[in-house]
């Protein structure tokens, strides 16, 4: 490519030629340019072992572009980086302007003004984000994020920054939370002292997963929550007075034990209910049912916790409010995973009812309802359990097998039906075989194929006889038995003699091709014996009279 045309090709906005002028200057300089042309934005990456300088950088690319005079350029953001790192470690947004055009080979200086007042100089992607700019936490978090195909969504209030990551798949929690731990410490966020991550699929109302952090370098530290005496004016004076009045009349040993016994169970309690959270997840249904056995024991015990003073009574209450959810869905995916398994039962046994050599009709008829049995218990799993996504793999199959029971049904109740008719069509087949072994004239042999033809129409007018493998076969005896009439017939009304005719004749390719018919080279022409031709031809028809024979 010429320098004139690659330098039309970036008037046009091509991201190559670009590329390719700008680099023609920068390499020498150790620096590398990638240009990609996204959505009207034209985005400039610039790599060096030594971090590209933004300030001289972004005024030599923003003179360079405008000579362009290029109407495609509406954006351009300039990104800075060390060579083989992942993410830049400055970008800028440039506005064109009408400037004086610059040539791409023009000495970069290190002097070179920005294009725009000092004050009004961007800040840096990173500083921005440390001094709590929302969006450039965002868009640093999604240059981390977007090989992994992640979207990050972040709010920011009262020093608590909470990111919704989102995907196609559901994020992986462990890798998500690894990456956003590591920004979030790299940028030393000034105005954020708690992180909550939430993780779900993109459309889910809700998220699948949260996690939270506190800051690693959060200049004032997470204080707890304590109960403060204030919190009691809820509570009318008598109730008050009888909590009181119980702490004082209960021995204090006899308290002291109560505490620790309740707090035992309490924690004994969100132990179970922490290592069966995502027990769901299961398809086995009997472990399902095992961890919502363990589930209702831990609620159970959780409900028993007395609402006195000193008891984690409110703590209990929480742990309930936020597990009887988790309970309810234990209930569906065990639903579903019954339903799952019954359904592979079923299909099991409908495809036994049709795998013996022979099977009769009330076989098939069996095997079809059974078939649709299963595909209605894969309907019924709703979306969101532990088996729905197989189940919907499951569905694709089992429908089709549905399907394909149904016509061999079909097939099987016309066979039965047809079977008298099948029959003579077929032995009238067969009688033509046995004729031409004997020979037969020229005269004779149409007679037969025609009274074949009538044969074949009527059994086609019989109800689901076309759809029979033994029609099938039939008819394609039929074919072949009228094209071997058609080439019989055009020796005879040709002036050929010797029962040869030219391979280059309107049947011959396909007597060739289809049918496999030697040829014979006579005087420097390729010609076709008549009585190999049809051998052939009534060879190939015999053969499917033979499957029609085997068919009924």
């Amino acid at each position: 490519m010429t320098q004139s045309n690659t330098l039309e090709l970036a008037k046009k906005g091509d991201a190559k030629a670009i590329a390719a002028l700008m680099n023609r200057h920068l390499q020498q300089k150790g620096i590398t340019v990638t240009v990609i042309n996204s959505n009207d934005c034209l985005q400039i990456f610039l790599e060096s072992k030594q971090l590209p300088d933004q300030q001289a950088l972004a005024a030599w690319v923003h003179k360079s572009l405008t000579s362009l005079d290029s109407a495609s350029i509406q954006v351009v953001v300039l990104y800075g980086q060390h060579t083989g790192e992942d993410f830049p470690v400055w970008n800028q947004k440039l506005e064109l302007t009408g400037q004086q055009l610059t040539s791409p080979n023009s000495q970069l200086k290190e002097d070179t003004p920005p294009p725009v007042k000092s004050e009004q100089k961007s800040l840096s992607s990173k500083k921005q984000a440390q001094e709590g700019d929302i969006d450039a936490i965002t868009n640093w978090l999604n240059l981390a994020l977007q090989q992994k195909g992640i979207t990050a969504t972040t709010t920011l209030k009262d020093n608590y920054l909470q990111i919704i990551l989102e995907a196609e798949v559901m994020p992986d929690e462990n890798d998500s939370v690894r990456v956003v731990r590591r920004e979030i410490k790299n940028l030393k966020l000034e105005k954020a002292n708690k992180v909550k991550i939430y993780g779900r699929r993109k459309g889910d109302e809700f998220p699948a997963w949260i996690q939270d952090f506190d800051s690693e370098d959060s200049k004032e530290p997470i204080k707890p929550n304590l109960l403060k005496p204030a919190k009691f004016k809820h509570l009318k004076t008598p109730v008050l007075v009888t909590a009181l009045v119980l702490i004082v009349s209960v021995p204090i040993g006899l308290f002291i034990w109560l505490r620790v016994s309740q707090e035992q169970a309490i924690a004994k309690a969100q132990k179970i209910i922490a290592s069966i959270e995502n027990a769901n997840q299961t398809s086995n249904s009997d472990s399902l049912k095992a961890a919502q056995k363990n589930l209702k024991d831990a609620l159970n015990t959780l409900e028993k916790v007395p609402n006195i003073p000193g008891i984690s009574y409110q703590e209990a209450q929480t742990k309930i409010t936020t597990t009887r959810p988790l309970l309810e869905s234990f209930e569906q995916s065990i639903k579903a995973a019954e339903s799952f398994e019954s359904a592979q039962k079923i299909a099991g046994e409908a495809e036994n009812l049709v795998s013996k050599p022979a099977y009769s009709v009330a076989d098939l008829q069996q095997s079809k309802a059974k078939w649709q049995q299963a595909v209605n218990l894969l309907e019924s799993i709703p979306e969101g359990t532990s088996v729905y996504a197989e189940a919907k793999e499951k569905l694709t199959d089992f429908r089709s097998k549905s399907e394909k029971a149904v016509q061999k049904l079909e097939i099987k109740e016309s066979l039965e039906k047809l079977r008298p008719d099948l029959k003579a069509a077929v032995e009238q087949f067969s009688a033509v075989n046995s004729r031409l072994d004997v020979g037969m004239n020229y005269r004779d042999y149409g007679a037969q194929v025609r009274e074949l033809k009538v044969a074949l129409d009527r059994l086609a007018q019989q109800p689901g006889a076309t759809k029979l493998p033994v029609y099938n076969s039939l008819n394609d005896a039929f074919k072949d038995y009228d094209f071997a009439l058609d080439v019989w017939r055009y020796y005879i009304e040709s002036d050929e003699t010797n029962h040869f005719f030219p391979a280059a004749s309107s049947y011959g390719s396909r007597l060739v091709e289809e049918y496999k018919v030697e040829t014979k080279d006579i005087v420097g022409s390729k010609y076709i014996y008549l009585n190999d031709a049809l051998s052939k031809v009534w060879f190939k028809a015999s053969q499917s009279v033979k499957e029609a024979q085997d068919q009924i």
